[in-house]
């Protein structure tokens, strides 16, 4: 079983504060958090004269999130268990079978700068 759950199997969603606004008698604060969570496939077409290349391969998928009111930093653990909670889980640790109902409610939306490249996803609103 360790060797399922290693290496270029193993789900890793991670996140990390990147920056703080402190809380004064107008603005209530907030920190700002970059993560990523599941992988997406990127497609990528290069036209360079006579050639032409495309080339495909995982990307590590990208959100960022603010935490409105005084400085509450989420870690790795707290990122993850709100993608568990999400229906989205290490794949590694679940039979397909099994899997549960995705909340896509649950999950941050990707920044509004990524909707000029992703693909929609066709369940997500």
């Amino acid at each position: 079983m360790w060797h399922s759950l290693s290496y270029c199997d193993k789900w890793d969603a991670i996140v990390a504060d990147v920056h703080t606004d402190l809380p004064d008698e107008l603005d209530p604060g907030s920190v700002l958090h970059e993560g990523v969570g599941n992988v997406h496939m990127l497609v990528l077409a290069v036209d360079h004269g006579n050639e032409k290349v495309m080339y495909a391969g995982p990307v590590l998928s990208h959100y960022e999130f603010e935490l409105v009111g005084p400085p509450k930093r989420m870690s790795d653990t707290d990122w993850k268990e709100g993608w568990n909670k999400a229906g989205f889980y290490d794949r590694t640790l679940w039979p397909e079978e099994d899997e549960p109902t995705r909340d896509w409610s649950a999950l941050p939306q990707h920044p509004e700068w990524t909707r000029s490249y992703l693909v929609p996803h066709p369940t997500r609103p």
